[in-house]
């Protein structure tokens, strides 16, 4: 089923990927929605829920959402490529059902490859708050001296040095459409490491532009597919830095290669940890993701 409410081409494809998400969809909607730059196509791939997604996304009245209902469950990374076969616009962002955009978030990420005609850059990201699922933000990760434009090859090194995924979750990052689709889909063979290598690949294409500033929340909850991959990340990791040496993508060094897989460790370490925390203090009060929203100037309204 589709439901098509837009018929300009839009700037920006904010593309959600969603299956049963009932519980989250419509705030992260909304977020979408709240953006103050105007010129977007928000696209709701829906997975074959089986809840009461499809209610929810049709009690929105706006007319740049597009609802594109699957005939069966691809699974999850086949719903991300689906996504890439959806976007209309120039730009693209993927947003995962649960996440949130702040409201400034695509205005300060487009202004940035409209600033870069000769497509040099090919990946702009952010910092992002974590919430729980009540949308309180648990943790603020930042990243000192780590902004502005950076060469691909310091940016994937920094990232294997730190044993993970530096550049953000999809709702992170805003990418070029056509350089996406040139890079080839999500790779199923991935989990923790999904984005990660999709970000390397496009990294391939061009440099790298950090946004310090958060722009974004990345959620965590007991629905997230994240929180189901702890535990597993570290032996990921390891497997994916594997395969890039295989395919000699970027070169890495085997100090850096035995380096990262150290930090993977200890970072898996550190997430169960995470998860254990968020778990005891479930009932504490901590300060709602709106309010790090309305610091932007905007409602959510």
């Amino acid at each position: 089923m589709t439901t098509t409410r837009t018929t300009s081409i839009p700037k920006v494809s904010v593309c959600i990927p969603v299956y049963n998400g009932e519980r989250f969809i419509a705030e992260t909607l909304q977020s979408a929605l709240n953006q103050d730059f105007r010129d977007i196509e928000v696209v709701i791939s829906d997975n074959a829920s089986t809840d009461g997604t499809q209610r929810v996304v049709e009690g929105f009245s706006d007319a740049r959402i597009r609802y594109e209902r699957s005939t069966h469950n691809v699974g999850a990374v086949g719903n991300f490529n689906r996504c890439l076969d959806l976007a209309r616009g120039l730009y693209l962002k993927i947003l995962c059902a649960d996440d949130l955009l702040y409201p400034t978030c695509l205005t300060r990420q487009v202004a940035i490859f409209d600033g870069d005609p000769e497509q040099a850059i090919a990946l702009v990201s952010c910092a992002r708050d974590i919430v729980d699922d009540q949308g309180r933000v648990r943790l603020r990760p930042r990243q000192k001296h780590f902004s502005g434009r950076i060469p691909a090859a310091s940016a994937v090194r920094r990232s294997v040095l730190s044993g993970t995924n530096i550049f953000g979750e999809p709702q992170s990052v805003l990418i070029r459409t056509e350089q996406a689709r040139r890079a080839g889909g999500f790779n199923p063979d991935y989990g923790f490491c999904l984005d990660l290598d999709y970000w390397f690949r496009l990294l391939a294409l061009g440099d790298l532009y950090r946004i310090e500033e958060a722009l974004c929340a990345f959620r965590v909850s007991d629905q997230s597919w994240s929180t189901g991959l702890s535990g597993k990340q570290a032996l990921e990791f390891r497997r994916f830095l594997d395969d890039l040496q295989t395919r000699n993508l970027f070169p890495l060094s085997e100090s850096d290669r035995a380096e990262g897989i150290r930090i993977a460790a200890r970072n898996d370490r550190l997430r169960r940890l995470f998860y254990i925390w968020l778990s005891a203090t479930k009932f504490l009060p901590f300060r709602g993701w709106n309010e790090e929203a309305n610091r932007h100037g905007v409602n959510r309204g």
